[in-house]
């Protein structure tokens, strides 16, 4: 669940969503960072001649915009969110979470069974080593997770049916 904040930005509408935190691994932030701080920093941000912070750097790399009017990183991520949202799955996009001492941005957590969902899209060889450590990540804290990969995008509906099935046939 969000909420949107309207706020005037160089003439247009600047908005921003703010997940509405219910689920026990998620952090806006750090454990200090409340969300008065979270509205206090957008504003800076939209104001004109707002400051750049890492926040802002990192959302300006959404290019994508879904049906449910949210913005994503790729294609790939835009037809997985609207594919999520037209079939009643609620799911927070790149929420922060923490696994063990280490802090992780999924693609998509799924709300309703408190599941990370990471798609991962590229066939480089850097991005394939990531993503690699990232999934030991989950293995290692013992965190039920499901992903799916850029041989995966043909048909990514039917992909995300059947590994959102095993993914939850033990909870």
């Amino acid at each position: 669940m969000y909420f949107r904040l309207p706020l005037p930005h160089r003439g247009n509408t600047c908005y921003s969503e703010f997940p509405l935190q219910r689920e026990r691994h998620l952090l806006a932030g750090p454990q200090h960072y409340s969300l008065e701080d979270a509205l206090r920093d957008f504003r800076d941000e939209c104001a004109p001649g707002g400051k750049q912070t890492g926040k802002q750097t990192w959302e300006s790399g959404r290019r994508y915009m879904t049906h449910a009017g949210f913005r994503v990183r790729s294609k790939a991520e835009k037809i997985i969110a609207d594919y999520l949202s037209q079939g009643g799955i609620r799911f927070l996009y790149e929420p922060v979470l923490r696994l063990g001492d280490q802090l992780v941005r999924p693609d998509f957590f799924l709300s309703d069974y408190d599941l990370p969902y990471e798609h991962f899209g590229l066939n480089t060889t850097d991005y394939l080593w990531e993503a690699e450590a990232k999934i030991a990540l989950y293995h290692r804290a013992r965190m039920p997770f499901m992903y799916t990969t850029f041989l995966d995008e043909p048909d990514i509906e039917d992909v995300i049916v059947d590994k959102l099935a095993e993914a939850t046939l033990n909870l």
